[in-house]
C-alpha cells in the first residue's frame, strides 16, 4: 500500500488543501496547535480555526472531528483519514461502520472494506496482510478479530496472540486483563496469553461494567451479584436487579420488583430494602421512590429532599433535574427549586451547563437557567455520552431538519453556512 501517494481523483483535492492552509502552517506548527473544528459550507466540509478562518477548503463530503492527529473525511461515500495539515494518510477507500464509527485507538484504526476488515496504524500502513470477517477496535494492546466464525485476538504488532478458537467473546475489558470467551457454549475467562483462568457460569451480556473493582453478573437464573478483581464472587447472585455499577461505594439492588435498597462494596445492606425503585448515589444524595414518587436520601436513608416529584434524575455540580406537573427543572441539594419546571426533559449539569428540551427543541441552560446554547436543535441528535465529549473538547454535532447538521461550540458558535 502506497500511503503516501493520492489516487488520482484526489490529487486535484489534496492541491487545493495545500493552498488553503500555506497561509496558517505557522500558527499549526505552534506547540499549543489551534483547535481544527469541522466546517460546512452547504453540502461541502472543511476544517476552520475557532474564529471560522478556514485552514482545509470545504471539499470533502463528510468531515468528523480530530481526535488527536488524525480526522475522518469522505469523499464519494468512501472515508479516509487526513492530518492537521490535510493530507491524506489514509485515502478514501473505505466504507463506513456504523458500530464502531472507527476512529484511532492505542494509535489503530479499524476500517471496512467490501465487508472485510483491516487496520492501519498511525503512519498508513497495514498493520498485517490479513482481512477479517470481523473485527474490534484495539483496547488494552488487543483486538478480536473474526475469522471463519471463529474468534481469535491479535496485538499491535498484527501478531495473531491468541488462535481462532472461539465461537465469540469480548474484548479484555474485564478489569483491563482478561476477557470472556465461549467455546462449545460454555464460557471461560482467559487471559491475555490465552490462559484459561476459570469458568464463567454467568450471563456474559454486561460483563463491560468494571467499576470500583467490581463487575455486574447474572447467574443462570437470572439473579444479580457482583465479581471482585480476583474473580471471586464476594456479592453471591441473591438480587432479582441491581446497578450495573458501583457509585460512591454503594450499588441500588433489588430483592424483588418492589423491595429496592442499597449495599456496599462487601454485599452489605446499609440502606433496607424499603424502596420500590432507586437511582445512583451522586453528591452524598441518590433518588429513591415510594409509590410512583421520588425525593432523595442521604447514605444513612435520612430522608433530605421529600417525596414528592414525578420523576428524578442524578445530581451533578450541585443540582439534580426534577420532574414535576409533567415539566422537568433543577433542584439544590437542600431541596429548593432553583430552575423552575418548564423544560419537557432536562439532563444533568456538566461544566456549568446542562442539556435541556424546550417547544420540542434541545439547547443548553447554564445553573441560573439561562439559555446559554439557544433551543434550536433537534433533541434525537444529543445523548449522555455526547454530552460528555461537548464539555471535554468543546464541541458537538447537532441537526437542525431538512439534512442540515453541523458542529457548535461550547459557546453556540454554528460552524457551517447554508
Amino acid at each position: 500500500m502506497e500511503n503516501n501517494k493520492l489516487i488520482k481523483a484526489q490529487s486535484d483535492l489534496v492541491k487545493q488543501v495545500g493552498n488553503a492552509i500555506s497561509i496558517t502552517n505557522k500558527l499549526l506548527s505552534k506547540p499549543d496547535e489551534p483547535l481544527l473544528i469541522p466546517y460546512r459550507r452547504k453540502d461541502k466540509w472543511g476544517f476552520c480555526l475557532p474564529d471560522k478562518t478556514i485552514v482545509i477548503e470545504c471539499i470533502f463530503d463528510f468531515a468528523d472531528r480530530f481526535r488527536g492527529e488524525f480526522a475522518r473525511v469522505a469523499i464519494d461515500n468512501k472515508y479516509g483519514y487526513i492530518n492537521t495539515k490535510g493530507e491524506f494518510l489514509i485515502n478514501c477507500e473505505f466504507d463506513s461502520d456504523a458500530e464502531y464509527n472507527t476512529r484511532f485507538s492505542e494509535g489503530i484504526v479499524l476500517v471496512r472494506k467490501d465487508d472485510k476488515y483491516l487496520f492501519i496504524d498511525n503512519s498508513g500502513n497495514y498493520l498485517n496482510s490479513n482481512y477479517y470477517e470481523a473485527a474490534s477496535p484495539f483496547l488494552n494492546g488487543i483486538a478480536k478479530v473474526n475469522k471463519n466464525n471463529k474468534i481469535g485476538y491479535i496485538d499491535r504488532n498484527g501478531n495473531q496472540i491468541i488462535n481462532f478458537l472461539y465461537d465469540s467473546g469480548s474484548s479484555f475489558n474485564i478489569f483491563n486483563k482478561y476477557a470472556i470467551v465461549n467455546r462449545n457454549q460454555q464460557w471461560l475467562i482467559i487471559d491475555k496469553e490465552g490462559t484459561f483462568v476459570k469458568n464463567f457460569p454467568y450471563n456474559s451480556s454486561i460483563m463491560k461494567y468494571c467499576i470500583e473493582n467490581r463487575m455486574n453478573i447474572i447467574n443462570e437464573k437470572g439473579l444479580h451479584g457482583f465479581l471482585n478483581n480476583r474473580l471471586e464472587n464476594i456479592i453471591p447472585c441473591v438480587y432479582k436487579y441491581s446497578r450495573y455499577y458501583f457509585s460512591e461505594g454503594l450499588v441500588g439492588a433489588w430483592k424483588n420488583h418492589y423491595e429496592a435498597g442499597y449495599i456496599d462494596v462487601n454485599g452489605d445492606e446499609v440502606i433496607p430494602f424499603i424502596y420500590h425503585n432507586l437511582e445512583n448515589f451522586t453528591d452524598g444524595l441518590a433518588g429513591v421512590c415510594l409509590r410512583d414518587k421520588w425525593g432523595f436520601v442521604n447514605k444513612h436513608n435520612e430522608l433530605v429532599i421529600p417525596i414528592l416529584y414525578d420523576e428524578v434524575g442524578e445530581f451533578s455540580e450541585g443540582l439534580a433535574p426534577i420532574k414535576f406537573n409533567g415539566k422537568w427543572g433543577y433542584i439544590n441539594t437542600e431541596g429548593i427549586v432553583v430552575i423552575e419546571p418548564v423544560f419537557e426533559d432536562a439532563a444533568q449539569f456538566n461544566d456549568g451547563l446542562a442539556r435541556v428540551v424546550f417547544e420540542k427543541k434541545a439547547g443548553y441552560i447554564d445553573q441560573f437557567g439561562n439559555h446559554k446554547i439557544k433551543c434550536l436543535y433537534k433533541p434525537n441528535t444529543f445523548n449522555v455520552a455526547d454530552d460528555m465529549f461537548f464539555f471535554t473538547i468543546g464541541l458537538k454535532w447537532v441537526t437542525l431538519g431538512d439534512n442540515r447538521d453541523g458542529f457548535i461550540n461550547i459557546e453556540g458558535i454554528e460552524y457551517w453556512e447554508d
